[in-house]
């Protein structure tokens, strides 16, 4: 499991990012798909938000909305999707896990 995290972390080394980074439920998988896929792509109703069109990469549906995994809380990975096509710059979604500022808690996860 590191080691497949180690891997799937050197995509984006050395890219230029844009972090969307807060606890579940603030609003990062709807702004990820809104900023991706447009405004349109996703629905709002009764203040419980849809997406209409999922965006997919590497196979696997990105930015789903609600990442509660089980009902515990516990959050899923960090998921992170190419803007541009070159693959420069990527949009990168990472869940709050713990109340530790945002710099420890990075690198503890990044091994940095």
């Amino acid at each position: 499991m590191i080691q497949k995290s180690r891997n799937e972390l050197e995509e984006i080394h050395n890219k230029r990012i844009i972090l969307l980074y807060g606890a579940s439920g603030s609003g990062k998988s709807t702004l990820a798909n809104i900023f991706i896929s447009g405004i349109g792509n996703v629905q709002n109703s009764g203040g419980k938000f849809t997406i209409e069109e999922p965006v997919n990469y590497k196979s696997r549906q990105m930015f789903q909305i609600s990442h509660f995994s089980n009902s515990s809380g516990e959050v899923k990975n960090t998921e992170f999707f190419p803007v541009d096509q070159h693959r420069e710059l990527y949009l990168v979604e990472y869940p709050h896990l713990t109340n530790q500022n945002l710099s420890k808690e990075l690198a503890n996860n990044c091994n940095m």
